[in-house]
């Protein structure tokens, strides 16, 4: 979708399964977790953490899945009313320093509801704009940075369990994502008005001056690539690494299905 993908690599980490590369050995910063553990939720908001840090260069037999700092998308798409936003070449940085503050989950299909913390979050990326945001008109490409702090977001992750020989994944369906605060927020727009770096100067001052509105007006926006890719990396993620090493006692998918009819 918007991530670039590379060509798979076999390495010392990864066995073929069923024609599925995945990884064969739990890594040892992985905790044991249970559900039947007092603070099972934290256990599992241990493992989700580590991995973050543990492979924010990238994960070992899994190129496809690139790193966490930063992450590099080629293109986003936005559409909004009186405003059409294309994206190219974007470098994320800070998804490696997040802070996940709260899991919840639910034993009956396994779907997550987390919160997460972001002390500082950098966009950096080529754009080609047509419409207006807010008041001003922006019909030209240039250079965007957006950089904010204290970004607070809630998730919401529906998996689907499926077996792969004796091998159980977590295939992520869908992701939904909320904007919850933003401590501070800056953005500034370069090379848009044909070389005007005075009235560029002053359409930043006045988008800064006023980014809480600039937030609201593209929150559903934003929402949507924050979507879009999380669901990408997490899908290639969560097909490689079994559910097991994350939950220890996790049923397998015939299991959990079975049990789900029954019901």
């Amino acid at each position: 979708m918007f991530l670039n993908f590379s060509i798979v690599v076999l390495s010392v980490f990864t066995t073929i399964l069923a024609e599925r590369v995945f990884m064969s050995e739990k890594p040892p910063f992985f905790k044991h977790c249970t559900s039947d553990m007092a603070d099972y939720e934290d256990c599992y908001k241990s493992n989700l953490q580590s991995m973050l840090v543990e492979y924010k260069d990238g994960i070992p037999g899994l190129p496809e899945a690139g790193a966490f700092e930063p992450i590099r998308i080629r293109h986003l798409r936005i559409e909004q009313d009186e405003l059409s936003l294309r994206l190219y070449n974007v470098t994320v940085h800070g998804i490696s320093t997040a802070n996940i503050t709260k899991i919840r989950y639910d034993p009956n299909d396994y779907s997550f509801r987390a919160r997460v913390l972001l002390s500082e979050l950098q966009i950096k990326t080529d754009f080609r704009a047509h419409g207006r945001l807010l008041f001003l008109p922006i019909n030209n490409s240039g250079k965007l940075t957006l950089e904010a702090m204290a970004v607070k977001l809630s998730f919401l992750f529906t998996l689907q369990l499926q077996d792969d020989g004796n091998r159980t994944f977590a295939d992520p369906r869908t992701v939904r994502s909320k904007i919850v605060e933003i401590g501070d927020f800056h953005l500034n727009l370069e090379n848009f008005l044909d070389g005007n770096t005075e009235l560029e100067g002053t359409i930043n001052e006045l988008l800064n001056a006023l980014w809480r509105d600039v937030i609201e007006v593209l929150r559903p926006t934003l929402e949507n690539a924050i979507n879009a890719v999380a669901l990408t990396r997490l899908k290639s993620v969560l097909n490689f690494i079994p559910a097991n090493y994350f939950i220890s006692d996790v049923p397998s998918a015939a299991e959990l299905y079975a049990d789900a009819v029954a019901n």
